[in-house]
């Protein structure tokens, strides 16, 4: 029999609060009454989610168990909490170990009554939906404690995480002020800041931006001194802040846990002030090293300034020479009097230009030249130039820098390639002995491959968003086209669904030959997609051996998060990205589900910032995978796509479509699609927003009735872009992007 303390604490539950009597009532006669001791185990991470529970008594904690060892504690659950909502509703394995810590009471409500009541109450399912997306915050903030405290002990870094708040700002909204008190600190959870402070004319300037895990406002609190640059959302934004008054509580309660917090900021503002000086206004200055003796840094510096004349500059031992004597360089040493008269003579040539190449001399026979050392000493980035067929090994003056310590700073690769490569190979042989920043593939004396790189390190780049689902998002092939003829470059390349597989063969090749072949594309069909499918389209090409820089999102489930593919096989992470569920198999990296990228990031502009100054997104969603109440909207509009849709999940399931069919179907097909796109439409509207440019096919437009050929879903996508395309100034944008005068 249900009890009163039962019953209470099950209407108070964010869950069931806004739930009418009646749905109540049926929720009450169906669940089930369960204890569990001290130390007992509730579910296994990798079990079945076959149940919902609801915390009556007690306090339960989760414990997420990695591949490599270890495990990480995602938090406490307490009375009116639920448990295992994630795998329930995406129908899969628990992502975590859930045991007690004390005496616990709970409920059990079984996935397959649970159903039923989803459809029979909105306000339930939406409840449920926000848990999930709580879940998952509170997830990305244990790692990012993880990450900044994670010498802590585990009971330290819980109380740390409780007594954070959280901060939710709109794109625009300011943060705080130059001159306002520095009276607390953020951790950026999600989105991306930019850090403005005074120009010389008295507007504000951006001077850094700021992402994920990054710690905002942290030299205000630590020097208890008014803020010294604005800070304003780029884009919607969620943050956790630590309040002057909190660390002030804590510091006086726990002494010893404060010093080790306050350490540990001041070791990371150290380390990372290098890097963020790179992104202030003025020149940054990037110090460039051979990787062997026979590349000739003056001919390679010199193709890349070109592009940019005028915005980016170089400078050599010659060059230096020539203006001070060679004598002045040989004596440079730091605490040599001829080092300042170098400094300033560098200084007056960085100031002309936003970039400033700094051209190593190699490893003399003593060792590290002054020349070499003074570079480095002025440089905010390290660009290493090296030949692809040479040794990867870091050998030279690299090996000398790593020796010093110097990959604190930004790295970067330019692999330089023969002129008649087809697509670069065996990239990650250069990549594993580094820890990079970035690289970039560049053929000798290939003008558009050294226009984009100097672009991108001018972070004047030219970023691509593609998103979509279906066929239909093959359109993106003819606004492609449409841009290419009015010679807007495309610079790196970011994708999930469709978008994901149109990114990966735009980077793997020339348009030209994409278009030439698109009937492959015909494959593409998430319904019948298979690993074999895209193995056979995108062949052995490994992501980081693409001509542009690409990365693509896919969901894990196993982990609850959100993974960002930017190296290994083109085609797995292509056929991670692309897995609806409900339409064909999910896809499995090692031990872990991996689903469509577009669950948590439909459209992902934000993985361009940083070297870009321009964004432009692509994207199409036909209706079916936007439902918001039931499949009325599909039957009307889609009247073929109603019982396509349940083959499909049947499918994936594993099931006929008669075990799915009634009630239950019905519920299984809103369940699913909702819970996992609903948010894609307003996520995806809102980052639209941000875009510079952004060219969206119709939801309505006929190229999503699954009957027309592809060669006219590339038709419509180009007509589309080449409508966008005229009511702007194209000449003016390639100004902008170029700094030339048209």
């Amino acid at each position: 029999m249900i009890d009163a303390r039962l019953r209470a604490v099950l209407r108070d539950s964010a869950l069931f609060e806004g739930v009418d009597g009646e749905v109540f009532g049926r929720l009450i006669e169906q669940v089930s009454e369960q204890h569990l001791s001290v130390d007992q185990v509730l579910f296994q991470q990798g079990d079945d989610g076959d149940a919902l529970y609801i915390v009556i008594d007690g306090l339960l904690e989760a414990v997420q168990h990695r591949d490599g060892g270890g495990h990480r504690r995602l938090g406490l659950i307490r009375p009116g909490d639920p448990v295992g909502e994630l795998a329930v509703l995406l129908e899969g394995r628990r992502g975590a170990t859930v045991r007690a810590l004390e005496e616990t009471r709970l409920v059990r409500l079984e996935a397959e009554s649970l159903t039923p009541l989803l459809w029979q109450s909105p306000e339930m399912q939406a409840a449920l939906e926000a848990q999930v997306q709580a879940r998952i915050r509170r997830n990305e903030l244990g790692d990012i404690i993880e990450h900044y405290f994670g010498d802590l002990a585990e009971s330290d870094r819980s109380m740390l995480s409780e007594r954070l708040d959280w901060v939710a700002v709109d794109g625009g909204e300011i943060l705080f002020r130059r001159g306002d008190p520095g009276d607390s600190l953020y951790f950026i959870v999600s989105g991306e800041f930019w850090a403005l402070s005074q120009g010389l004319d008295g507007e504000d300037v951006p001077i850094a931006t700021l992402g994920r895990r990054e710690v905002v406002g942290e030299m205000g609190l630590l020097s208890n001194q008014p803020r010294s640059a604005a800070v304003v959302a780029a884009r919607p934004s969620l943050l956790v802040r630590l309040s002057r008054t909190i660390f002030e509580s804590l510091s006086a309660e726990h002494p010893q846990l404060m010093l080790s917090i306050t350490r540990e900021l001041i070791g990371r503002l150290q380390t990372t002030q290098r890097k963020r000086s790179g992104e202030r206004g003025g020149c940054r200055r990037i110090a460039v090293v051979a990787a062997e003796p026979s590349i000739d840094l003056d001919e390679v510096l010199t193709s890349l300034c070109e592009p940019l004349s005028g915005l980016v500059g170089m400078v050599s031992r010659r060059k230096a020479a020539q203006g001070l004597g060679d004598q002045a360089l040989r004596d440079a040493e730091k605490e040599d009097p001829a080092r300042v008269g170098l400094t300033l003579w560098l200084e007056e040539q960085a100031a002309q230009h936003e970039l400033f190449f700094l051209a190593t001399d190699g490893v003399e026979a003593e060792g590290m030249s002054a020349w070499s050392r003074c570079c480095l000493a002025e440089a905010d980035e390290v660009l290493v130039v090296a030949d692809s067929r040479g040794d990867p090994r870091p050998r030279g003056l690299e090996a000398e820098i790593q020796k010093v310590g110097g990959t604190s700073r930004r790295q970067r690769l330019l692999l330089m390639h023969q002129t008649s490569l087809a697509v670069p190979v065996d990239t990650h042989r250069w990549l594993a002995p580094r820890s990079l920043d970035s690289h970039y593939h560049v053929r000798w004396g290939h003008g558009e491959d050294l226009a984009r790189a100097a672009r991108l390190l001018a972070h004047r780049g030219v970023g691509l968003a593609l998103g979509g689902h279906g066929q239909g998002a093959l359109a993106q092939l003819g606004a492609l086209q449409a841009l290419d003829e009015v010679n807007v470059p495309v610079d790196m390349v970011a994708g999930s669904g469709v978008g994901a597989a149109v990114g990966g063969i735009f980077c793997q090749a020339r348009l030209g030959d994409a278009l030439a072949h698109y009937g492959d594309w015909q494959c593409l069909d998430s319904a019948r997609l298979d690993d074999a499918t895209t193995q056979t389209l995108f062949g052995e090409t490994s992501i980081e051996d693409l001509w542009r820089p690409f990365c693509c999102t896919s969901t894990n489930l196993s982990h609850q998060s959100l993974s960002v593919h930017r190296q290994g096989p083109l085609w797995r992470a292509v056929r991670a990205s692309m897995a609806i569920p409900g339409q064909g198999a999910a896809a499995r990296f090692d031990q872990d589900i991996h689903v469509d990228g577009a669950i948590l990031n439909s459209l992902p502009a934000d993985l361009l910032s940083g070297q870009t100054a321009y964004t432009i997104g692509i994207d199409s969603y036909p209706g079916p995978f936007l439902l918001e109440n039931g499949l009325s909207e599909s039957q009307t509009r889609h009247p073929g796509s109603v019982q396509r849709l349940r083959r499909a999940l049947a499918a994936w399931r594993g099931k006929g479509v008669e075990d799915v069919e009634g009630p239950s179907r019905g519920s299984h097909d809103r369940i699913l699609l909702t819970a996992l796109m609903a948010r894609t439409r307003k996520d995806t509207t809102t980052v639209r927003n941000q875009l510079d440019l952004s060219l969206s096919i119709p939801d309505d437009s006929p190229v999503f009735d699954g009957r027309r050929p592809i060669g006219e879903i590339i038709d419509f996508g180009y007509t589309t872009a080449q409508e966008a395309l005229s009511d702007m100034n194209v000449s003016n944008l390639r100004a902008q992007l170029l700094g030339t005068a048209g």
